[in-house]
């Protein structure tokens, strides 16, 4: 089972996922639903709900999330959690309990407005966000995102505005 919060009209994770057997869980509230006629030919459901610190409206919390998501079973195992959701991922994922980050083997998070580093509430919050995650995951891959800009640091280095990070849970580093 995984989860793709902040689909858009990209479906391609989602897609990849449930070719390779997993029950792909999708939630976006700025569009109602997903692009094509997707859902009959993958193994997917769709919500038009986004991810929020809590659940109001259109949004709902991540335990929330992962509770409409999870089967029937107390045991659901997760494979993927997957956030592009343009900016919520920062106060989304500090108010989150980690034991509910931690039911997930991989999190593929796009982490934006890191041009906001300068700001000390924001880099508090960002930081804070990522001890948080690399207490229970390892870094396993960063990349920046090319359709958000970035800031020239030096004569010849850039500072991403976005960059996407794949986490891996630590207990399975050695398998």
């Amino acid at each position: 089972v995984s989860i793709s919060i902040g689909v858009g009209n990209n479906t391609l994770l989602s897609r990849s996922l449930s070719k390779l057997g997993s029950l792909v869980h999708m939630f976006d509230h700025t569009v109602k639903s997903p692009p094509e006629n997707i859902l009959k030919k993958f193994n997917f459901t769709f919500s038009a709900l986004g991810l929020g610190v809590e659940s109001r409206g259109a949004l709902l919390s991540l335990a929330d999330i992962i509770s409409r998501s999870s089967t029937h079973s107390s045991s659901t195992v997760f494979a993927v959690l997957k956030i592009d959701c343009e900016g919520c991922e920062w106060s989304s994922l500090d108010s989150s309990n980690l034991s509910d980050i931690a039911l997930f083997d991989k999190l593929i998070v796009e982490f934006h407005h890191l041009d906001r580093f300068t700001n000390p509430e924001f880099a508090s919050l960002a930081l804070s966000v990522m001890r948080k995650l690399t207490t229970v995951f390892d870094v396993a891959y960063v990349s920046p995102n090319n359709f958000s800009g970035s800031i020239q640091v030096t004569k010849v280095g850039f500072w991403p505005f976005t960059i996407e990070i794949l986490f891996v849970r630590k207990s399975l580093r050695d398998l």
